[in-house]
């Protein structure tokens, strides 16, 4: 028998299990402890999506008291010369020709001079540098506007300085009640913005706000945008600028609608100055952000704005809703002292302590903008990245500052194209629109974006991580390239309706490409017009496969009017239009009824400017169906499938006359003489419009197909028949008992041709009981066993 354990095992044992217990709860409460403290880094409070929900009384807050925040240091905006307003004449008479690379945190500096004129060397300078040596603070070059603004702003910007000026002393505030949020609230006029904002490579931004406007209308509760993102909207101050009093004010955050709700004590149509101090942005999805991982810290930290609309601003910051708001921006960025920043404007030089920066960081402040749009409030902040410095070589180009944010593989001498490819296009543009580049620099950056055709703020051009780095004469890259320094000026300088904005910058884009050939192996205008035209009216149900492309918000059709109007009217007439924007409304909003008027000014035809206008605001293309008689054609307007008649007044081209076609269902176009060949309205297609006409007419032009005195080219004749497909399709072409023989022979004949292709030319084949493809299947089934004239050709046999 073995004997019993001894007591003092028995006691050593339990005090080495309670110690491992202990330790285990010990590196439990430990983990929880620096977690604890991790998130409060990131996220240092619970937001409260609500403000003030327990306390109705309201206190004005006093300026000084707010730690990061003082109005005589936040108004780098107001009370200074706008040095944008400089003209052309002012810049530098002696362009300089030297590119510069530089690698953030090295102390490389590689220098490539380009000869001028009459000279043949290019010599290169490379500079190492003491890594320990401070950094030397220099004055950036001032910034300039090469064409003036002509709207006189100096009234307002009066106003704005003088409340800037004014003192905000304390108020005690009773009750003030909180006014539910309107459906459609006072709409705002947005006199000036300023804007401080506290960088972060981790999505966590702070700002405060200086917001002067002024409601157009007299209002007790102001509305702006503000979404989920930003957090601590609590901090408001509302003054009066005409009384210079404070104003008691109540505020609601709304994160569902995205709304800032300040409900006011006291009505006001005056000047308002809307001071909110010290919110967060938390996780923004407007932008975009690098940071290298804890086991690669040589890697570029980088982080921007990315708005492809003013909506995406209100993630980041409050911003004034409404369509073509615009005003002038002041913006201080505080950021960690090793960061490169820049802006749209040059810096007013850094300052590494200011009263109202948090602690650690330095200030850099930029020059008060011209009115932009809430979109293009950009900036960007990186640290140990790769960028080329390009001086202008010439007063109508524009500084050129590339930042590489993936640097693997860099070799300055492999991108020396980038400066050469974007001059090509921003000179192209320059002298399409009579409008030099409208700033004095202009940054490229190489993000890590998830789109690759993103909407670049004014004063950047942001492409797809690697874009710059492959091939450059891949297409794709040199698309994008091209349709964001297009969109400096149009969207950039005038902006308009979106789908108007992006039709026109395509248009432009195609138009400049026929010039320049800056993508090669493209389709000209023409041709990329034609595809724009569609093949069926019909919507099918998707069968078989999901598509994974996004479709774009806009419809490719559009951009289709600009190529109308320069064919009806003369090649050149929206070159003209767009110069007469630029000329009168330079940094400005031009809304559609206003570019409708453009037109018809520049047209001198009133019918112009409404073929525009209505092209923008009708979901469908004009549709007609025609049938001659001998004094000419009688026209009827229709509709596509499951829509109503829209009655379009445009102009058409007959026999070599632009005639108008009035807003009537039916109407009646003479004809002056008799047609050389077949009467058929817009020939060539000069017109968005699409027209179907009598079988008679068709089969004069199949016989004109045939003879070598046609005056139709085989191309036109092609367009006719593939309209004649859509109506055809679309079930839009009349049935008449008499004439189905007749409409059989002109199928049979386009049987042979080559104009119908997919769904006319399957449902073609269905009516001529041609045994279809399989490609044809679910179209027979869907599109071709619906249409009345298929079927009665079909009964009939």
């Amino acid at each position: 028998m073995s004997p019993p354990p001894s007591p003092n095992g028995k006691t050593s044992t339990r005090n080495s299990h309670a110690r491992g217990i202990i330790l285990l709860l010990g590196l439990i409460l430990l983990a929880f402890l620096i977690g604890g403290l991790v998130f409060y880094q990131l996220y240092p409070f619970e937001a409260e999506e609500t403000t003030n929900k327990d306390d109705d009384s309201y206190s004005l807050p006093l300026n000084n008291s707010q730690p990061h925040f003082d109005p005589t240091v936040l108004v780098p905006i107001v009370g200074r010369p706008n040095q944008m307003e400089t003209v052309a004449s002012e810049r530098a008479t002696t362009p300089t020709t030297t590119v510069t690379t530089t690698a953030s945190m090295t102390a490389r500096t590689t220098t490539i001079t380009f000869p001028e004129e009459g000279h043949a060397e290019v010599v290169i300078e490379e500079e190492e540098e003491d890594e320990s040596k401070e950094e030397e603070e220099t004055d950036q070059p001032t910034e300039e506007i090469i064409v003036d603004d002509r709207e006189n702003q100096s009234e307002s910007e009066d106003e704005v300085n003088q409340c800037a000026a004014l003192p905000i002393e304390r108020t005690s505030c009773g009750h003030v009640q909180r006014l539910p949020i309107p459906v459609s609230s006072t709409p705002l006029s947005l006199l000036h913005y300023s804007l401080n904002l506290t960088t972060s490579y981790v999505g966590h931004f702070i700002g405060d706000t200086e917001i002067f406007i002024r409601p157009k209308a007299q209002t007790n509760q102001i509305i702006l945008g503000a979404t989920r993102n930003l957090r601590s909207l609590d901090s408001v101050t509302v003054l009066d600028c005409t009384s210079g009093e404070a104003i008691c004010s109540s505020v609601q955050h709304d994160p569902s609608q995205e709304v800032l709700s300040i409900s006011l004590s006291t009505p006001s149509s005056s000047l308002l100055r809307v001071i909110i101090n010290q919110y967060h942005s938390i996780s923004a999805f407007s932008l975009y952000s690098q940071v290298p991982a804890a086991f690669n810290r040589q890697l570029p930290s980088v982080v921007g704005t990315h708005f492809q609309a003013d909506a995406d601003a209100k993630q980041l910051f409050p911003t004034v809703l409404g369509s073509g708001i615009r005003s002038p921006l002041s913006l201080c960025l505080f950021h960690d002292e090793s960061d490169s920043v820049s802006s749209l404007t040059p810096s007013e030089g850094s300052i590494r302590y200011r009263r109202d920066a948090p602690e650690g960081k330095k200030t850099t402040c930029f020059e008060k903008t011209k009115p932009i749009q809430q979109r293009d409030f950009a900036f960007l902040a990186h640290y140990k990245t790769e960028s080329l410095f390009f001086n202008r070589t010439s007063s109508s180009m524009p500084e050129l500052d590339v930042v590489f944010s993936f640097t693997q593989g860099f070799s300055p001498s492999h991108h020396e194209w980038i400066h050469e490819e974007t001059q090509k296009v921003i000179s192209a543009v320059s002298e399409w629109t009579s409008f030099g580049f409208p700033l004095n620099r202009l940054t490229l950056i190489d993000a890590p974006i998830p789109v690759s055709h993103p909407v670049s703020p004014l004063g950047f051009v942001v492409l797809k991580s690697g874009s710059l780095l492959g091939n450059p004469k891949v297409a794709m890259m040199r698309n994008s390239l091209m349709r964001q320094v297009i969109s400096q000026w149009i969207g950039g300088v005038v902006s308009s309706d979106s789908c108007v904005e992006d039709a026109l910058v395509t248009y432009l884009q195609w138009t400049i490409n026929d010039e320049i050939v800056f993508i090669p192996s493209q389709p000209n205008t023409t041709e990329k017009i034609r595809d724009t035209r569609p093949s069926s009216l019909v919507s099918k149900p998707k069968r078989g496969r999901i598509s994974l492309s996004s479709s774009s918000p806009c419809p490719d059709r559009l951009p289709s009017i600009f190529h109308s109007i320069d064919r009806i009217y003369g090649e050149g007439t929206i070159q003209r239009v767009v110069k007469n924007i630029f000329i009168h409304h330079s940094f400005s909003h031009i809304p559609l009824s206003q570019l409708a008027s453009i037109v018809s000014d520049v047209t001198g035809d009133e019918t112009a400017g409404v073929y525009l206008r209505d092209w923008f605001t009708v979901s469908s293309r004009p549709l007609f169906l025609a049938r001659k008689t001998r004094e000419g054609m009688n026209l009827t307007q229709v509709a596509a499938p499951n829509k109503e008649v829209n009655l379009w007044r445009l102009p058409l081209e007959m026999e070599g006359t632009v005639m108008e076609v009035k807003p009537e269902l039916n109407q009646f176009l003479p004809l002056s003489s008799p047609p050389i060949d077949c009467l058929v309205i817009d020939p060539r297609r000069k017109s968005t419009a699409m027209i179907a006409y009598d079988v008679s007419t068709y089969q004069c032009l199949i016989r004109c197909s045939f003879s070598s005195r046609c005056s139709l080219s085989p191309t036109e004749l092609d367009s006719i028949f593939a309209d004649l497909g859509v109506f055809f399709t679309s079930n839009l072409l009349p049935v008449d008992k008499k004439e189905l023989s007749n409409w059989k022979s002109v199928l049979t004949s386009l049987q042979s041709r080559s104009s119908l292709q997919g769904e006319s030319k399957c449902c073609l084949d269905h009516s001529l009981r041609t045994p279809p493809s399989r490609d044809c299947a679910w179209t027979v089934n869907d599109i071709c066993k619906k249409i009345d004239l298929s079927s009665s050709i079909l009964s009939s046999a």
